[in-house]
């Protein structure tokens, strides 16, 4: 899918961003904000997207849109018509409950075929959503983050696909508002959305896929895995840290899990100013090891943001790489000042012997040089004695900075001289 892969140490997981060509099919192409050639401005929709009559949203007897029989377009990239009677250029979706909510399944992909599938592709299922599915549905695609910036890491595996027309309609009769959303599922969530507007880097049709698949064991709000992932937040194209006022949880790369620290008020406003003054770019998902670094597992960590609405965002801090911090949508060189901050309430795990074990607590066990302790409250202070004269290994190469989730990191393996 992206056989021209950048070298170094990559960003890889549920999504990563796609340069975007749209088609015809009788589609929406605005070359909005997250287009081809776009900035991060907003702009408004045009006059032809406000003024559309609602008598002209074709729908059913159930009250909800009516699909499209086929579709041309198999990579997801082109929406029915424009969305009409909302301002397209800011989300996906707005931020508000849709009266209704229509999916489309169009299969692209059968690798069990015995002939590939070709264009027209025909409709497979037309879903009205449930009340929960329509609530789920419509929070993820209204704070699905903005695309734009170099193609990620995507890997090879296959499977089946199918590109999902998702037809939210707002409002009654006379004064009914429309918005489709073009989303494509894939082996690794690597196809980006859009509602012919605004266009999202993040593979949310397999999220879509996932909701409609089944009941849904999500935790209740606040109750989630502190070092749980995220598929990423709006605008965080434009800050590490988008505005809000977050409660900041610290993730320290444990043996088999990741051990969290969650920051106060204070500490988080302190961690999230930090964040917001450095200089940043557009993220290309990718650190080198910088020459000459050591140790640099041991004192990498990633940010957790969390906000009273919406997803996480997430941080990748990593010494010794460059860049040294990786947000979903942004990057910044010099991590060095936000480091300083954090060890101050989380201090580094010291390196893991690879027979040795690390609780939740973060305590750390060895089985040759005896226990050592150390937390990621706070608690651990450097590395055990090496028996043998030799620095002990970190975590072998490949191993993930996060346990799962939508990106990864790998750092550099310490020094092994003597």
């Amino acid at each position: 899918m992206n056989p021209g892969r950048p070298s170094g140490i990559t960003l890889t997981g549920l999504f990563a961003a796609g340069v975007l060509t749209f088609g015809a099919c009788g589609s929406a192409t605005s070359p909005g904000p997250g287009g081809p050639g776009s900035t991060t401005t907003d702009v408004a929709d045009s006059a032809s997207a406000t003024s559309r009559a609602a008598s002209a949203q074709p729908t059913m007897s159930d009250g909800a849109l009516a699909c499209p029989a086929t579709i041309t377009d198999g990579a997801g990239k082109t929406v029915p018509q424009p969305p009409s009677g909302v301002y397209a250029a800011a989300r996906l979706l707005p931020d508000r409950p849709p009266t209704s909510m229509v999916v489309c399944d169009y299969p692209v992909l059968d690798i069990s075929a015995p002939t590939p599938l070709s264009e027209p592709f025909r409709i497979a299922r037309r879903i009205v959503t449930t009340p929960t599915q329509r609530a789920q549905i419509a929070d993820l695609l209204a704070w699905a983050p903005r695309g734009g910036g170099p193609p990620g890491p995507c890997t090879m595996m296959a499977r089946n696909e199918s590109v999902y027309l998702v037809g939210a309609l707002y409002g009654g009769p006379g004064s009914a508002a429309v918005t489709w959303v073009a989303a494509k599922s894939d082996a690794n969530a690597c196809a980006p959305a859009t509602n012919g507007v605004f266009v999202s880097r993040v593979g949310v049709g397999n999220a879509v896929e996932s909701i409609l698949a089944g009941p849904r064991t999500d935790p209740l709000p606040g109750s989630e895995p502190a070092c749980s992932a995220s598929l990423g937040r709006l605008g965080d194209d434009r800050s590490l840290a988008p505005e809000g006022a977050p409660r900041v949880t610290v993730c320290r790369p444990g043996r088999d899990s990741q051990i969290p620290t969650a920051l106060d008020a204070d500490q988080s406003a302190e961690v999230v100013a930090a964040l917001r003054a450095l200089p940043t770019a557009p993220s290309t998902g990718v650190c080198s090891p910088a020459e000459g670094a050591q140790n640099s597992r041991q004192r990498a960590f990633r940010l957790v943001l969390r906000y009273p609405a919406g997803p996480p965002a997430e941080v990748e801090v990593m010494p010794g790489c460059r860049p040294e911090v990786l947000g979903q949508g942004l990057q910044a060189d010099d991590g060095s000042g936000v480091v300083k901050l954090v060890d101050q309430w989380s201090k580094p795990l010291p390196y893991l012997d690879p027979n040795g074990s690390v609780s939740s607590s973060g305590s750390v066990s060895s089985s040759g040089s005896g226990p050592s302790t150390g937390s990621g409250q706070g608690g651990a202070t450097g590395a055990p004695e090496p028996s043998t004269g030799v620095a002990p290994a970190g975590p072998a190469m490949g191993s993930p900075l996060r346990s799962s989730g939508t990106r990864s990191v790998t750092p550099p393996a310490p020094s092994q001289t003597p």
